[in-house]
């Protein structure tokens, strides 16, 4: 989230899992994890700190970068197709679609009732939504 060197540390309660990590204040804070997506090594946890709410596009942000850190690093092949491509002038167009529509500052209420919460239709609709314009961005022939 915000660490800056501070440990953080994941456990359950009450059958909920949960991370203790520095919040915006400095301060260590236990957020209950919503949502986790990516792959080893670089998973990612949505977490609702409060703020600004639930933001699809945060989402899909953080699923971008673990799209480009596979690209980056999965085998020297890649690697090398990943660095030519930014040496060539990559664009953050090229790694990240076009956000605008996706629900953002949603209460946990919110998210819930207009979404159905995490396994919810309506969250699968737009996680659905969101892997369209992934696939269209990262299909090989939006890579050449």
């Amino acid at each position: 989230m915000f660490a800056s060197g501070s440990p953080s540390s994941f456990f359950t309660r009450d059958g909920a899992f949960f991370v203790n990590t520095e919040g915006s204040d400095g301060e260590l804070h236990d957020y209950q994890i919503a949502y986790t997506f990516g792959t080893f090594p670089l998973p990612q946890y949505l977490i609702h700190p409060g703020g600004s709410g639930f933001s699809f596009s945060d989402l899909a942000a953080d699923f971008a970068g673990n799209m480009f850190a596979l690209a980056a690093t999965q085998d020297a092949e890649s690697a090398r197709a990943t660095q030519q491509h930014i040496m060539r002038g990559a664009r953050i167009e090229d790694y990240l679609p076009d956000l605008r529509g996706l629900p953002e500052g949603l209460t946990r209420d919110q998210f819930q009732e207009e979404y159905g919460g995490l396994g919810g239709e309506g969250t699968r609709r737009v996680m659905g939504e969101i892997n369209r314009r992934f696939e269209t961005l990262w299909s090989p022939q939006a890579r050449q």
